[in-house]
């Protein structure tokens, strides 16, 4: 964010490749501040003077129904304190060409506004369009460790709140900042008769 990366790649001299479901998970627990997240697909870029992959982002179908025929950004990062000018370029056109040839209408994705002003502003160059923000996220800590918000959760079939849950497994909710939801529509490619 301020300019201080000291290794800084070209997106450019770079090859995009596809990631497997091992590499995709490696990638993002060392890089994103989320870690990894499941998903249909990766693509990284690739440094072949470094041999590493340098960028990656990965896709999915939404969790929300809202959204159905919308491809989501599941998550996209570089690799940790370096810069890499020209990722989300170079990455979205792979994620929008993967959108056009499996029937997505739409491209979306959230960004932790805590972190993401950068990441925000390489969404707006490439297309992207702030369509909303969310609510502030939250997490729940032991006082250690950081764990999903999804992971506790009421349980009805012992009537029990979430509360009371997080009470049980002596957990603590701590909260984060909002999401911005950036979408983009995606242009089918015309038919061949036109």
């Amino acid at each position: 964010r301020c300019g201080l990366s000291k290794v800084k790649t070209s997106a450019r001299k770079c090859d995009i490749v596809q990631l497997s479901a091992q590499q995709r998970k490696e990638f993002f627990e060392a890089n994103h501040i989320d870690g990894d997240v499941r998903a249909s697909n990766a693509w990284g870029l690739y440094d072949i003077s470094r041999e590493k992959v340098v960028a990656a982002i990965s896709v999915r179908k939404p969790m929300h129904k809202k959204w159905k025929g919308a491809l989501e950004v599941a998550r996209f990062a570089t690799i940790t304190n370096e810069s890499i000018p020209g990722a989300v370029g170079r990455l979205h056109k792979v994620v929008e060409q993967h959108a056009q040839s499996t029937g997505f209408g739409s491209v979306m994705t959230y960004v932790d506004s805590r972190f993401g002003s950068i990441f925000a502003a390489g969404y707006e160059k490439v297309g992207f369009t702030l369509a909303r923000q969310t609510p502030p996220r939250f997490w729940w800590t032991d006082g250690y460790n950081r764990i999903d918000r999804f992971k506790v959760r009421a349980d009805k079939e012992q009537n029990l709140t979430e509360k009371q849950v997080a009470d049980s497994l002596g957990v603590v909710k701590i909260w984060g900042c909002q999401n911005l939801l950036y979408t983009k529509q995606i242009l089918t490619p015309l038919s061949p008769n036109i």
